[in-house]
């Protein structure tokens, strides 16, 4: 059995899109906002982008980890 599927998973195909529309904007916002001259608020804004994308990271790879098929032994199966 493969562990591998044939076809990534439809949500696998809508996640460059997602990245690019809501946090590829905060990061263009951030980048603006500091070479308009406000660092702070840039900054801000930067520290957004790495939390959420840290954040949906780690809920990715939590996910796929959940989503593993548990493999058996033959000898636990009864055969």
């Amino acid at each position: 059995m493969s562990l591998r599927p044939h076809q990534p998973p439809r949500l696998v195909l809508v996640l460059p899109g997602f990245f690019t529309l809501t946090v590829g904007s905060l990061g263009m916002r951030g980048l603006t906002t500091l070479a308009g001259g406000y660092a702070i608020e840039g900054f801000r804004d930067l520290l957004k982008l790495v939390t959420i994308v840290t954040a949906i990271a780690v809920g990715l790879v939590f996910g796929a980890a959940l989503a593993q098929p548990r493999v058996t032994s033959p000898s636990a199966e009864g055969g």
